[in-house]
């Protein structure tokens, strides 16, 4: 009887230490998620703010060192910032202006050292040198519906440009609202002003519109028979409604034969002009 007894117990001893070891997993995998998802959302934050900054930087550019079109300039010719700490203390300016307050930590690295997005020598965006592959796969603010395709944080770019953008028409067909830098308008002969020609042109086709119709103003007969048209049928919509009226009043009364006889030869009489 104590040996079944001492059985039991271990069994339930062994039951007990695999209940707490699955518990424990269970507890530790969550804890570890929980743990990685508060480091992507520091790291959105951290990439947020430098991106801000390296933009605020791009605006805050003096006018006489803009240089519109040089390599590492933004659209009017602001200069981006050539390290991070440019970001705290901007001495083009005086007193230098600070657009960000710290070198954010790499959340997923444990480390300031971001990779850095380069153009022309000069900062334009970073990103975490972290290989692992996201949790968060959807609802990222805007400006960031792209990092839902990441592979890993390093996909992450948090930059104020994008990198693969085609040449705006201005680079192609010449700059907007300068006609001539498109090149020169192909002189067109009087020769090629032929009627037909510019009948067939898509561009500014010929539309002839007919000649406004004279009014006609309609003679008195005419005026004096609608005017009886409308008489009739307002005449006659009133002796619907009659006997509408008294045929309600025949059925209150039991459904009077008499009553509703008497209703009909009213209305006849009425439709008939009487």
């Amino acid at each position: 009887m104590k040996g079944r007894q001492g059985g039991f117990s271990y069994l339930f001893t062994l039951f007990m230490v695999a209940l707490g070891g699955i518990m424990l997993v269970a507890s530790t995998q969550t804890a570890w998620m929980e743990s990685k998802r508060d480091k992507e959302a520091e790291l959105l934050f951290a990439g947020n703010e430098i991106r801000n900054a390296i933009e605020a930087y791009a605006k805050a550019t003096p006018p006489l060192q803009a240089n519109p079109g040089a390599t590492g300039t933004v659209g009017g010719g602001g200069q981006y910032p050539i390290q991070l700490e440019d970001l705290l203390a901007d001495h083009r300016h005086t007193p230098p202006l600070r657009h960000l307050r710290r070198i954010y930590i790499d959340p997923m690295t444990g480390s300031k050292e971001w990779e850095l997005i380069q153009e022309g020598g000069r900062i334009i965006g970073v990103y975490s040198r972290s290989l692992e592959k996201p949790l968060k796969t959807a609802k990222f603010g805007k400006g960031y519906e792209s990092f839902a395709k990441a592979n890993s944080y390093a996909d992450w770019k948090f930059s104020p440009i994008q990198q693969d953008t085609a040449k705006p028409a201005a680079a192609i067909n010449g700059p907007v609202g300068n006609p001539s830098a498109a090149g020169p308008t192909p002189a067109v002969s009087p020769a090629d002003e032929s009627p037909s020609s510019q009948q067939s042109s898509p561009l500014s086709p010929i539309v002839e519109f007919p000649p406004d119709p004279t009014p006609v103003t309609p003679d008195k007969p005419a005026q004096q028979t609608a005017d009886g048209q409308q008489s009739n049928a307002y005449r006659v919509l009133q002796c619907v409604i009659a006997y509408g009226n008294a045929m309600r009043e025949c059925r209150r009364a039991s459904g009077n034969s008499a009553c509703m006889a008497g209703a009909q030869a009213s209305r006849d009489a009425c439709l008939a002009g009487g």
